[in-house]
């Protein structure tokens, strides 16, 4: 079983990387402290906005497979061994 996307990318990134995100993420926090709630708003909507890897590795997967089905469809039936490829 995988753990947790929060989980998953410490795990796997060295204590160098680590600290570092844990520190700009206290100077982030420190720097909004203060900050009227339109600021706070605003930047709330720009982190949505945001895509993480995992979501963007995993919109790439879907329209590689897509591509895949539909040529396999329109075009040759060997391009259905593309989406098997890529999952």
């Amino acid at each position: 079983m995988l753990p947790t996307t929060i989980n998953r990318v410490p795990s796997q990134s060295s204590d160098f990387a680590n600290e570092s995100i844990r520190r700009a993420t206290v100077a982030s926090i420190a720097r909004y402290k203060n900050a009227s709630r339109a600021e706070i708003d605003e930047r709330l909507a720009e982190l949505d906005a945001e895509w993480d890897v995992e979501r963007t590795l995993e919109a790439n997967a879907a329209s590689a497979m897509m591509v895949g089905l539909t040529r396999g469809v329109i075009v040759d039936r060997r391009w259905f061994n593309f989406p098997t490829d890529v999952a």
